[in-house]
C-alpha cells in the first residue's frame, strides 16, 4: 500500500514528518497494548523504567507458575520490540528482563 503526505504507519510504527523536516516516531498502541496485558493494576507514574530493587536476585525463591511465565515472556519480547524502535531509554531494564526469562520468579517487580 502506498501513502502520501506527512503521516505513515509501517510495522507498527507511526512515523511523522515534521515541517521542519525531522521525523517523530512512536508506538503508542503497542505500548497501550503490553500495559494492558500487564495482569496486575499499574496505577502510579515513576522517575526511571526500573527500580533498584529489580537487579536484586533471590536464586531461592519460587518460580512463576506456567500462565505467569507465558506473560512474563509475552511482556518483555513486546517490551523488547518497543526497545529497538522507539523506546531506548528503557533498553538496561529489558535487557536484565531478557536474562530472567528461563528463571522468572515471584522477587521480579515486587517491592
Amino acid at each position: 500500500m502506498i501513502t502520501r503526505g506527512p503521516t505513515h504507519l509501517f510495522l507498527g510504527i507511526d512515523f511523522k514528518i515534521r515541517k521542519d523536516k525531522k521525523v517523530e516516531l512512536s508506538m503508542k498502541d503497542q505500548l497501550e497494548e503490553t500495559i494492558a496485558s500487564f495482569p496486575e493494576e499499574l496505577g502510579k507514574a515513576v522517575s526511571s523504567p526500573s527500580a533498584r530493587h529489580l537487579f536484586i536476585l533471590d536464586e531461592n525463591c519460587e518460580h512463576l507458575h506456567n500462565k505467569q511465565k507465558e506473560i512474563f515472556h509475552s511482556i518483555t519480547a513486546k517490551l523488547l520490540f518497543l526497545t529497538k524502535r522507539v523506546r531506548p531509554d528503557i533498553e538496561l531494564t529489558v535487557a536484565f528482563l531478557c536474562t530472567r526469562a528461563t528463571k522468572s520468579s515471584y522477587t521480579i517487580g515486587k517491592s
